[in-house]
């Protein structure tokens, strides 16, 4: 239990993070917003506001697929989501309890605010949503109106059951869909929480990779606080390198530890029941979902308004 209010606390600080940084894009006009003068002045305003309320959810329930599909890529499961799944018997703090970096990514859902011309009421719709939402679907097997019994087996076999309950669709159109306890599991014992292992201190691997995704990270926000503080301008080639390290600094990162340890090969071999060529556009564009929607704030809050 403190293993999992650590790690949901940790949770929480990066999206305050994230809460900072669209609020400095905002106020700087490096963001433009739909302001509340536009939504209750004039119908089209109100409905863009309307078409904000729908449009958030229904691309969470997307962006959480092909996400976590891209988290199952294995270089990103060894370093990064292997964290969460340390819960094989998933409770309420479960939900939020990730790697740093998967917080990063999961936050990453916010692209709608990028995208298009919305209120900041949509950007807190859409955090509200990411913040509470995991401790429903990961209450374990209960029954109430938002439980996740299709989670709570994903966490039992990991390779099945990605999306959440209502995008269970691209479960079974990507023929990841599991509807119940496998048979041969019947007559199985039962298997011990991994929880029960976490007495000694961290790896240097997991250090190590953490290190290095905090450097990925730490040197845009140096350069971003000066920059906010007017001490610094950034050209636009080193302001993309950076941003860009951001985004997709970590995924490499990840890469590069799983080829040095098992060589290149490594990369391809599949780590779903299904072959990875099978996997592949469904991880890309869990990389388009997840690394974008970091490197274009960070992007612009380095770039003149």
């Amino acid at each position: 239990m403190l293993h999992n209010l650590f790690w949901c606390a940790s949770g929480v600080v990066i999206w305050t993070a994230f809460d900072n940084v669209f609020a400095f894009l905002w106020a700087t006009g490096r963001l433009p917003y739909l302001s509340d003068t536009e939504v209750f002045g004039s119908a089209g305003g109100f409905l863009r506001f309307l078409f904000g309320l729908v449009l958030v959810p229904s691309w969470r329930d997307i962006h959480f697929y092909f996400a976590h599909r891209m988290l199952h890529f294995k270089p990103l499961f060894t370093q990064v989501h292997s964290l969460h799944h340390r819960n094989t018997d998933i409770e309420p703090f479960s939900g939020l309890t990730m790697h740093p970096i998967e917080h990063i990514y999961y936050y990453a859902c916010i692209l709608p605010s990028l995208l298009f011309y919305l209120s900041p009421f949509h950007f807190l719709w859409n955090g509200i949503h990411l913040l509470l939402s995991p401790g429903a679907s990961h209450s374990g097997w209960e029954d109430h109106f938002q439980s996740d019994g299709f989670h709570y087996m994903h966490h039992r076999y990991f390779e099945c059951n990605y999306a959440g309950t209502a995008a269970g669709f691209l479960d079974v159109k990507f023929d990841t869909f599991l509807p119940n306890f496998k048979e041969k599991d019947r007559n199985a014992l039962p298997r011990d929480d991994s929880k029960s292992t976490l007495k000694g201190v961290p790896t240097i691997e997991f250090v190590g990779y953490l290190l290095a995704s905090a450097i990925c990270l730490s040197l845009w926000a140096y350069t971003a606080v000066l920059v906010a503080k007017g001490t610094l301008h950034v050209i636009p080639m080193i302001a993309f390198l950076l941003s860009f390290l951001c985004g997709f600094g970590p995924v490499l990162v990840a890469c590069l530890i799983t080829i040095f340890q098992h060589g290149v090969p490594a990369l391809v071999m599949p780590f779903h029941e299904k072959p990875l060529s099978q996997s592949f556009l469904h991880i890309l564009i869990g990389f388009l979902f997840c690394s974008f929607p970091i490197s274009m704030p960070a992007y612009l809050a380095l770039i003149s308004p």
